[in-house]
């Protein structure tokens, strides 16, 4: 059955029922485990806790006004339990000699470390060579400390710097499948056009094959180019008739000339005057004959055609009057 501390022993141990004026108690060798009442003696200065059976710190250590605590012989075991004595800043002197705790290595360092106030520990001073190796120590482990957590920001860095570098090429692989999947979509889109009007001129042909017109205007194309040859033929024709015409006027002009050669040898103003008279009454008759000519050609011709004709007979009757 576990022992535990009560009002009723501590005021017999104390010999006082007013919680607050225990400043000293002895509870030695009473077999208590459970001893959670002490926390009511809020100015208790030294506990004599020897012998007993107490295996935790944490309801003696509520009792900040300790100087003295003495442990010994009991069934501390936990070396976590050591950070508890941060609690009590005005500790000079603790005993855990015969602790389970004490077997564990270090155990003197790792008391100070927690309690670097204490003066005495299990009945020993506390040296100054204890003291600074306790601060060295603690360097140590601040220094390893201080790497440990730079290492942790860095690898905490180079994690978030991976984890953006990923989410980038999941965004960039991503907007790649999308630009190729649209690229791809506009292709099959090309493609399916593409095919759709090559699909409607070969409908379109072969309707247009198919028809029964295809003859009838073959026929009319063929009219069409006999048509256009007949008028070219008539126009050419028109135009050796008027060959013809001009060649016609030339003859009788010809022979004028050479009955005027005949005639030289009379006398000057008499051939002067004959040769002028004849040349103005010859030049008159042939300009009119073939202005008649021209004017029964001119229904047969366009403007073009007109042009060209009456530049010829200007350049002939030019030539003529010379």
């Amino acid at each position: 059955m576990t022992k535990i501390l009560t009002k009723q022993l501590v005021m017999q141990k104390a010999k006082t029922d007013v919680m607050e004026n225990v400043k000293s108690i002895n509870l030695w060798g009473n077999d208590l485990e459970d001893i959670s009442f002490i926390t009511q003696l809020i100015n208790l200065e030294l506990a004599q806790l020897a012998s007993n059976k107490i295996n935790t710190l944490k309801d003696v250590v509520k009792c900040s006004q300790l100087k003295d605590l003495n442990l010994r012989n009991n069934a501390i075991s936990n070396v976590e339990e050591l950070q508890l004595l941060k609690l009590l800043p005005n500790l000079k002197a603790l005993n855990l000699l015969y602790n389970p705790i004490t077997q564990n290595h270090n155990y003197r360092y790792q008391v100070l470390k927690h309690a670097s106030q204490l003066e005495i520990l299990d009945e020993i001073g506390i040296t100054q060579q204890e003291r600074r190796q306790v601060q060295q120590e603690e360097e140590k482990e601040n220094q390893i400390k201080q790497k440990v957590l730079e290492n942790h920001q860095k690898i905490k860095k180079i994690e978030s710097k991976i984890s953006k570098k990923k989410s980038q090429n999941k965004k960039w692989k991503y907007q790649d499948d999308e630009d190729f999947g649209q690229k791809l979509m506009k292709q099959q889109e090309t493609y399916k056009q593409q095919k759709e009007i090559e699909q409607f001129f070969n409908d379109q042909s072969k309707e247009f094959l198919d028809s029964p017109l295809q003859d009838s205007q073959d026929i009319q194309f063929s009219n069409e180019n006999k048509n256009m040859q007949m008028l070219v033929g008539d126009r050419a024709s028109s135009q050796c008739q008027i060959d013809d015409k001009i060649q016609e006027e030339e003859l009788p002009l010809q022979i004028q000339k050479n009955e005027n050669v005949t005639k030289v040898q009379q006398p000057k103003q008499n051939s002067k005057k004959k040769l002028h008279a004849n040349g103005k009454a010859d030049s008159a008759n042939t300009s009119d004959y073939i202005l008649c000519a021209i004017l029964s050609l001119l229904k047969g011709l366009n403007q073009s055609e007109l042009a060209i004709l009456k530049k010829k007979v200007q350049k002939q009757l030019k030539k003529d009057n010379t």
